[in-house]
């Protein structure tokens, strides 16, 4: 009978339904992937390595877009609980907590302030605080003489402590006591250029750029984002201010754009494939119930030098 029956299977190429299979089991095989912007070339790497690593293992992805919509974050979590799968992958763009309803949770880079209540939670992420020292450092390194940091937000946990590690660079090095006092920040409503560029402007005039780079002042600006660094050498360009040499810019990402930029930019790699595979080890382990030994893991990240930093 075994024999006649996997006989069938071969000649009619036979899939078995694993989402039947998981409701058999009260659980659904698929896990939901919370994503703000699938466009973004950072998230949709780690999201195409997770669905290949979950399909690996048996498992189906319901993976939905926020549009960085708290509101349609809430939704789309609602509708997962509903549909009644095995564990969900977040990126969260919310600041309140998170009820993840007892669901095993894998937080990306983003941590909503009760992240680490959950028993069957588990937070990755670069390492966000290192990786904006780092930035700051090579703009020290390269002898400017007031380096700023520009963000759209300090509400995501991996912004925030990429500027937590500019703020560490500057002090530890004494730049000014101006930066000392108010760390450099430059704060826009979004990562687009049409945002920016107006905070860029008000930027020139507040620093007296112009005066002082005519007598030999130098100025560097880390951005949370290649995408705010590009936007940032673009706003700057529109002014007539040579980048490196009257500013030098750093991004975060290092996304294909970064290298081919007309102005390959200096920025931060993030391991995405790293990152990914840790996220679905940890929450095929969750789905198991193993216990949960580290709640917390965080993937190196590398400098990547090029032409936005470096004088030809």
């Amino acid at each position: 009978m075994e024999q006649r029956i996997q006989k069938l299977i071969e000649e009619y190429h036979y899939t078995p339904n694993m989402l039947a299979r998981g409701l058999q089991k009260s659980k659904a095989s698929v896990i939901g992937i919370l994503v703000p912007d699938i466009v973004n070339e950072h998230f949709a790497k780690i999201v195409l390595e997770l669905e290949k690593e979950f399909f690996q293992n048996g498992y189906l992805t319901m993976i939905c877009n926020t549009n960085e919509s708290p509101e349609l974050e809430k939704r789309h979590l609602q509708a997962m609980v509903g549909q009644n799968v095995s564990g969900i992958v977040l990126f969260s763009g919310r600041e309140e907590k998170v009820d993840m309803m007892g669901i095993p949770t894998v937080y990306v880079n983003r941590r909503p302030r009760n992240a680490e209540e959950s028993e069957c939670a588990v937070f990755i992420e670069s390492d966000n605080e290192n990786g904006g020292y780092l930035a700051a450092s090579e703009l020290i390194e390269k002898e400017c003489d007031e380096i700023y940091f520009l963000t759209d937000t300090l509400r995501e946990s991996s912004k925030y402590s990429r500027y937590q590690g500019y703020r560490k660079a500057i002090l530890e090095n004494r730049i000014s006591q101006e930066l000392e006092e108010e760390y450099g920040l430059i704060l826009t409503e979004d990562e687009t250029e049409e945002k920016i560029s107006p905070q860029i402007e008000l930027w020139i005039e507040k620093s007296g750029l112009r005066e002082k780079n005519k007598i030999g002042k130098h100025y560097g600006i880390v951005c949370a984002t290649d995408s705010e660094a590009i936007a940032v050498i673009d706003a700057l360009e529109k002014r007539k201010i040579v980048v490196p040499s009257q500013v030098m810019v750093t991004g975060y990402d290092d996304v294909r754009m970064a290298k081919n930029f007309r102005i390959p930019l200096t920025t931060v790699h993030q391991p995405t494939g790293k990152m990914a595979r840790e996220a679905a080890k940890q929450m095929l382990k969750l789905i198991a119930g193993e216990p949960v030994k580290k709640k917390n893991f965080k993937v190196p990240v590398e400098l990547i030098r090029r032409n936005s930093t470096t004088e030809n």
